[in-house]
């Protein structure tokens, strides 16, 4: 019985119409390939519980997906959508309560999707390398959430929203355009690595001294000239 498939580093341009038929398939990685689209069928797999399809073609989530696939996916708990050129992320997502960990790793994505912020049990998401720029106020949903990646974006202030999730312990903002941190970091009480290097900061943001349970402070590379104590 077949549980794992890996079909990475190859030309396909589509997964074969029976594929529905591997029932007790559980894992199925299609990265680095040509994939465009995710036929239908993928919703009879049910034991299927992770799903990977970096570095391909796949411009959207296919209606068929949205509709009948990923969501009737009962077990599905990670999704990795890296290296794709997807634009957009419709309500359809809302509907994979059951998911923890998303990746949707150099995209097009030009916002964070208020429908992400469904995902309340999600602990792992990583959304860098697009072209965001805020955050929606319906983050503080994500109650789970312990990984977010957002380096490589288009922050020009650092996101305050970040800072209503209690249960954050990583958080990776460098590579954008950051200046200044807002005092409400105080909040993020169990965070114990955040990545603000590749910024603007000019001076110290002293508001860091008050995450005394932050384990990593990782500033290389900003434009500090001097410090404040």
């Amino acid at each position: 019985m077949l549980e794992c498939l890996s079909l990475s580093n190859n030309k396909l341009t589509e997964l074969p119409k029976n594929i529905h038929k591997l029932k007790n398939l559980r894992k199925l990685h299609v990265n680095r390939n040509n994939i465009a689209r995710i036929p239908e069928n993928i919703s009879h797999l049910n034991s299927m519980f992770s799903l990977e399809f970096s570095g391909n073609v796949i411009t959207d989530v296919p209606i068929e997906v949205k509709n009948l696939g990923l969501c009737a996916l009962d077990s599905l708990y990670y999704l990795n959508f890296n290296g794709n050129y997807i634009s957009e992320i419709l309500v359809d997502i809302s509907f994979i309560k059951q998911l923890l960990h998303l990746e949707l790793n150099k995209n097009k994505l030009l916002i964070f999707s208020e429908y992400l912020c469904s995902l309340i049990n999600l602990e792992y998401l990583d959304l860098g390398k697009n072209q965001i720029r805020k955050i929606p106020p319906f983050i503080s949903n994500m109650v789970s959430l312990c990984v977010l990646i957002l380096c490589c974006n288009k922050f020009e202030a650092f996101p305050i929203e970040v800072c209503t999730l209690e249960n954050l312990q990583v958080f990776d903002l460098s590579t954008n355009q950051i200046q200044n941190i807002p005092s409400d970091i105080c909040n993020l009480k169990r965070i114990q690595k955040l990545n603000i290097s590749s910024n603007q900061f000019i001076y110290f943001p002293i508001e860091l001294c008050q995450l005394q349970s932050l384990e990593e402070k990782a500033k290389k590379k900003n434009h500090s000239r001097r410090i404040l104590l």
